[in-house]
């Protein structure tokens, strides 16, 4: 992924230091309490991951997980530890 894409989605996400809920075990979740809106997370050196990838990473691996975002309207958004397509809210394909 480009480097300016990777910029502009930081940008966009919240950083990680509250967004492990007691209710879910202290894991990260795969989509938004409030709209259910699907969850991406990027890591320390801006990689892309989706929740489940994220929640193998753990906050002491070497490129943990720090920012999180909704994929509002990003069909060809990736994973880039498992390479699958994370889904996005309003632009998925028919």
């Amino acid at each position: 992924m480009p480097r300016a894409r990777k910029a502009k989605l930081y940008r966009k996400a919240r950083h990680l230091a509250h967004l492990r809920p007691a209710h879910l075990n202290g894991k990260l979740p795969s989509y938004s309490m409030v709209g259910s809106y699907p969850l991406f997370y990027l890591t320390k050196h801006n990689n892309v991951l989706c929740a489940d990838c994220a929640n193998k990473e753990g906050k002491d691996s070497d490129d943990p997980p720090v920012a999180q975002a909704a994929n509002y309207e990003d069909p060809d958004l990736y994973c880039d530890a498992c390479s699958e397509r994370i889904e996005s809210a309003y632009a998925e394909k028919d």
